[in-house]
């Protein structure tokens, strides 16, 4: 999860950075315990949020601000080890000099959902598009088409556990609203 100042705090002049953060787990009561923030090696003081976490314990996330980005916002990978994580830039073809700012990552990294704000082959704002991992490089972004995009801004992709669903957040009609599409609608090749 990612944990972002308030409001106010935002409006001010030295404004704090949204952090990805994991939950502590629950309490002997069930309860939820408070978030931590991961290590700075994630957390750099840039802004960094929306993470994805994969079965092997890989996070991708993005961030805005950081030191070697390509574009306005940049998908990064964090790879666990013994001394935390090695941290790294996707670059291209994921990262350009547009602004990359939100991305689901399937659990065994056969594929990624990703937001692409202001792309030329776009449909307006901010589209969602499908990227594939074939042996460990990822392929050319590609337009999920108009039957997910429009004018106005898509963004929070998520697919189901069953991998039957893709969810998201269209502007399509004003405020945003949470659109699913089967992923079978969407013709996508999700075999490596």
């Amino acid at each position: 999860t990612a944990a972002c100042p308030t409001r106010t705090a935002w409006s001010s002049l030295t404004r704090a950075a949204c952090t990805v953060q994991r939950t502590g787990g629950r309490s002997s009561s069930g309860d939820w315990n408070e978030p931590e923030p991961l290590p700075a090696s994630i957390n750099t003081g840039a802004d960094e949020w929306h993470a994805s976490t994969t079965n092997s314990g890989v996070l991708y996330f993005s961030s805005r601000g950081r030191s070697g980005g390509h574009g306005r916002s940049d998908i990064y990978r964090a790879v666990p080890s013994e001394k935390g994580y090695t941290v790294e830039n996707l670059g291209a073809p994921i990262n350009s000099e547009l602004s990359q700012s939100d991305l689901y990552v399937d659990p065994d990294e056969r594929f990624m959902i990703l937001v692409i704000t202001d792309h030329p082959d776009g449909y307006g704002g901010d589209d969602l598009y499908a990227s594939f991992n074939r042996n460990g490089d990822w392929s050319e972004p590609r337009n999920l088409g108009p039957v997910v995009n429009s004018p106005e801004y898509e963004y929070g992709p998520t697919i189901t556990a069953d991998g039957d669903y893709l969810y998201f957040t269209s502007h399509r009609r004003g405020m945003g609203d949470i659109y699913r599409i089967r992923l079978s609608a969407l013709e996508l090749d999700l075999v490596p």
